[in-house]
């Protein structure tokens, strides 16, 4: 199943340290669960619970951060999350619930930058498996009034087709940090080259991509390798005679195994949609 973004959690703000982040719809066990903040001034410090992916401030301008966790039981049927980002500047975010991860390792890599353009800019970065949703962040400082508009999001190899998710800012302060968010599935595991955005103002920014990785299906073959023998029988030679060719050769070819892996009888396992059921054997 591919890496999907299944739902977005409505826009949450503060300008406390706390912040009660929306939940997406659906969060069932075992999935991805991923937190966007964008922030006035600092970088967004990692909450309780959750794990670092990148985070970051531009000249205290304007922060940016991403955050995950693996659903657990308790998360299940939670309307919102009480989320400490640290620092009492205005403070924006949005959390994610994605299927289709590597459950053990589901960020594959993930890059950050800063500057003061009207390109956002992301070094370039490489995953090391193939079918990785790219998620491009981005934080635009809001000081000089107004919302700024993100907008389109590629790379300079193999980019994916990004759909955006947000473009917004808080509806509190003037120091409400804007941000943003896209995402794609790209085949590729080839470098990217620069991941761009572009914003429509030339302001202070900070920007960051996250590759998640697909669940892997181990498959295990038994025997690894097919092995075969046989006999030749040498010939027999008298009487002078000429023998052509002096060595019998034979050739044997062997068939690669083929690997199959079974389909679920439930294709859509978070179950948000109608089940498309196979016919096993009833025999």
């Amino acid at each position: 199943m591919a890496v999907t973004v299944q739902s977005v959690g409505d826009l949450s703000e503060s300008a406390a340290a706390s912040i009660t982040v929306d939940a997406p719809t659906g969060v069932a066990q075992g999935d991805l669960l991923i937190v966007h903040c964008g922030r006035a001034n600092d970088t967004p410090s990692t909450p309780s619970g959750w794990t670092l992916v990148q985070a970051g401030n531009n000249g205290g301008n304007v922060g940016n951060g991403v955050f995950y966790r693996i659903a657990q039981a308790g998360d299940v049927g939670q309307a919102s999350f009480s989320l400490n980002f640290d620092g009492s500047t205005s403070k924006v975010a949005r959390m994610f619930r994605i299927t289709g991860h590597n459950p053990s390792n589901p960020i594959n890599t993930s890059a950050i930058a800063t500057g003061a353009s009207a390109t956002i800019t992301v070094g370039s970065v490489t995953p090391t498996v193939a079918n990785c949703l790219f998620m491009f962040f981005a934080a635009v400082d809001t000081a000089a009034g107004g919302t700024p508009s993100v907008s389109g999001y590629t790379m300079v190899t193999s980019s994916p087709t990004y759909s955006e998710h947000y473009d917004q800012k808080g509806a509190g302060d003037g120091s409400d940090a804007h941000f943003s968010a896209a995402s794609g599935l790209r085949t590729a595991t080839t470098a990217t080259g620069n991941n761009t955005a572009t914003p429509d103002r030339n302001d202070d920014w900070v920007g960051i991509v996250v590759a998640v990785e697909p669940e892997v299906i181990n498959v295990t073959v038994t025997p690894a390798v097919v092995t075969g023998t046989f006999n030749v029988i040498a010939p027999t030679v008298s009487g002078g005679a000429n023998v052509n060719p002096a060595v019998v050769t034979a050739a044997l070819s062997v068939q690669a195994p083929t690997v199959t892996t079974a389909a679920p009888e439930w294709t859509n396992p978070d179950k948000t949609s109608a089940p498309t059921w196979t016919n096993p054997d009833k025999s």
